[in-house]
């Protein structure tokens, strides 16, 4: 390249750098309107998140093989998380607390590995030694 095309060069880039910060504001209005108007569109057309491994895998990947293998044996490996609002400290809130437990094992689809505050095991110290049990077993049998 030679020095007069390379200084051209040079002069274009500052002279589009300086428009693009002088007309900043205005180019990230168009491009936040341009981005919300397209999003329309994308979400009528029901386009749905998908974040499985099984999506990211090349066909006939054999580690993926073996985990729909594993998945058909033993289910999937799936996390689901629900809140209980309310004060932790108070009899209401462990009630509800009991009661949310109480209708996920009711599910059919559930396998009773519902983990919170309610079937934590707890280490209580009674009488001398150190007692693990859960605040569920705790609390029936009024041991606090």
């Amino acid at each position: 390249m030679t020095p007069i095309k390379q200084r051209n060069d040079t002069i274009r880039i500052e002279r589009l750098t300086d428009i693009l910060l002088r007309k900043r504001l205005w180019i990230a209005t168009i491009l936040f309107l341009a981005t919300l108007g397209l999003m329309g569109p994308l979400a009528e057309m029901g386009i749905e998140m998908d974040n499985r491994t099984e999506r990211f895998a090349p066909k006939g990947d054999l580690g993926f093989k073996h985990l729909a293998e594993m998945q058909a044996e033993f289910g999937r490996d799936d996390v689901f998380t629900a809140l209980v609002q309310g004060d932790v400290y108070s009899q209401v809130f462990l009630d509800r607390l009991k009661q949310l437990h109480d209708d996920l094992e009711a599910l059919d689809k559930t396998e009773k590995q519902a983990a919170s505050l309610w079937s934590v095991p707890l280490i209580i110290e009674r009488e001398q030694h150190r007692q693990a049990m859960t605040l569920q077993y705790a609390m029936d049998r009024r041991l606090i």
